[in-house]
């Protein structure tokens, strides 16, 4: 994940995707490294 992307999540701590995908600055390809991740 960018750096940008890793802090938000660890500032603001979604509970789904869904959730993560509405914060500001985060890319589709964010999501997609995050979801894989997550799997």
């Amino acid at each position: 994940l960018r750096k940008e992307a890793q802090e938000k999540f660890s500032r603001i701590r979604p509970q789904n995707i869904a959730q993560a995908g509405r914060i500001s600055g985060i890319t589709p390809a964010d999501l997609v490294v995050l979801s894989m991740y997550l799997k």
